[in-house]
Order: structure tokens, then C-alpha cells, then sequence
């Protein structure tokens, strides 16, 4: 077992049985077992390789294990993404079990809609407060969904919607059709993105979540027709995020869309 290695199961070992979500080199020393002299000229030097921000000057280690480890202030680390994903930490699985309870919180706060506005196509352009915090919720799960994929592909850990509109993870997309079930009503939440043009990209429901968030004044754009489009596009990318990052879970169909699955809380492991 290499130095990377043995670091790396350590730190596996604090987190998972310890809940050790932040650590020292101590810590990780310890959980070793090593003496304080071998670890300063050994591993000491290795663990710096593997950090993210290391300051230079570190050895030369396999890209596997680059980039697993983050200062937080002195003398203190802990994982990075890229770690928790690299060692299925009981973190990253919390934030996809988080993503699905985000998700169903979403179908039923939007079927709620129906017991106060019927659900009909004649009501597509209704626009309000309660649609806008459907909206806002959803665009913020989609938006985090994205941000982690795009990171996965281009290692940029602070992407936008210019940056998504031109990964192929997410434009896969643009020709999936679900119906909305509550009024028989088909909706291609990406569909925009079919387009050649990147200035032509731009998501109907994505854009009037921008409009209202910046200025509540247009919350005409907080429609029903906007609110099935984001959170059909945020189950859709929650469904894509964890099946890529753990593997095939049991699923259930969603309760508003055709053709969408949800994994099944409990069996994300």
C-alpha cells in the first residue's frame, strides 16, 4: 500500500466510523499508527501532495490522489468533492439522500398547488408568491445538481448556466419529454437546449427565476407553465446525479411526471 493510500483510508476510517468531518495530520497520524518522526518524513510530505491548495514544493503522487484534501485555517483540513466522492463519505451520500427529500418536497408542495388553483392548461400563465418559492427552490436544486456535474467533467467548481448550457451530461437532455400528469400537459424542460446556438440557450423557466429573483416586481414570470418545467428539470437531473455517482438504486416513479424516477431514499448507501 502506498503513503497516498495508507492517508487515504485513515482519513476513510475518521470520517466514516468516527464522524471526523474535519481532521488534523495528527489525527491522521494516529489512526496510522505511526511515530511523529517517520510521519514528518514520510507521509507528512505525501499528505501535502494530496491537498488541493497545497503551497508547492510537494512530491510527485498518482492523479488519482491529488486534490482530496482542503485547509480550512490552520492545522486543519478536510475533504474536497472530489474526496468525499473518492471515499463514498457518509457526507456525500447525506447530500443525495438531502437532494431526494428536496425533490418530493417539491412534488408536494406543487400538487398542494392544485387544492387552490386548477390544474388546466387555461391556467398556465397564472403567476404568484406561492409559484415563485416553487420556482426558487427548484432552480436552486437544478443549479446544484449542475454545479456537480460540470465539476465531474471540467473540474470547475464554480460553473453557471453558461458553463452548463454546454455540457453534453446535461444537453442529453434537451429532447426528453415527460407529460405533467395532474392535466394531461407534455413539457421538454430543456428543450432550449436543442438549439445550435449557445445565445440561444437560454431556459424559459430558468430565465424567469432571474427575473424574479433580482427583481420581485416580475413575478408575472413565476408562472404554474414555469414551476412544472423547473421541477420536472430539477427531478431530472437529482434522478441523472446519483444514479452517475453511485450506481443504479431502486427507484419510484414520480408522482407528477411520466417517465421520471426518483432513487429511493434509503437505498442510496
Amino acid at each position: 500500500m502506498t503513503l497516498a493510500e495508507e492517508i487515504l483510508q485513515a482519513v476513510s476510517v475518521l470520517v466514516a466510523q468516527h464522524s471526523m468531518y474535519t481532521f488534523t495530520r495528527k489525527d491522521i497520524r494516529i489512526q496510522i499508527g505511526v511515530e511523529q518522526n517517520r510521519w514528518t518524513r514520510s507521509y507528512s510530505p505525501t499528505f501535502q501532495a494530496m491537498r488541493i491548495d497545497h503551497p508547492g514544493g510537494a512530491p510527485p503522487i498518482g492523479k488519482k490522489y491529488k486534490g482530496i484534501f482542503k485547509r480550512i485555517k490552520h492545522g486543519l483540513y478536510t475533504l474536497t468533492d472530489y474526496g468525499e466522492e473518492l471515499i463514498g463519505t457518509p457526507m456525500q451520500i447525506n447530500k443525495y439522500r438531502q437532494m431526494v427529500r428536496m425533490y418530493h418536497d417539491l412534488e408536494d408542495k406543487l400538487h398542494s398547488i392544485g387544492q387552490i388553483i386548477q390544474f388546466d392548461k387555461r391556467n398556465l400563465e397564472t403567476f404568484g408568491l406561492g409559484f415563485y418559492n416553487i420556482l426558487f427552490l427548484s432552480c436552486n436544486l437544478f443549479e446544484m445538481c449542475a454545479k456537480e456535474v460540470t465539476e465531474r467533467v471540467t473540474g470547475n467548481d464554480s460553473s453557471d448556466m453558461g458553463d452548463w448550457k454546454t455540457i453534453q451530461a446535461i444537453l442529453q437532455f434537451s429532447t426528453h419529454q415527460h407529460r405533467f400528469i395532474e392535466m394531461d400537459y407534455n413539457i421538454v424542460p430543456f428543450k432550449e437546449f436543442q438549439n445550435d446556438e449557445l445565445k440561444d440557450r437560454k431556459l424559459q423557466w430558468w430565465s424567469a427565476y432571474n427575473d424574479v429573483k433580482h427583481n420581485l416586481a416580475n413575478i408575472e414570470h413565476a408562472t404554474l407553465k414555469n414551476v412544472i418545467n423547473s421541477v420536472c428539470a430539477a427531478g431530472m437531473m437529482v434522478n441523472y446525479i446519483i444514479a452517475t455517482a453511485i450506481g443504479l438504486t431502486p427507484l419510484k416513479p414520480s408522482k407528477l411526471f411520466t417517465d421520471l424516477f426518483i432513487p429511493v431514499e434509503n437505498s442510496i448507501r
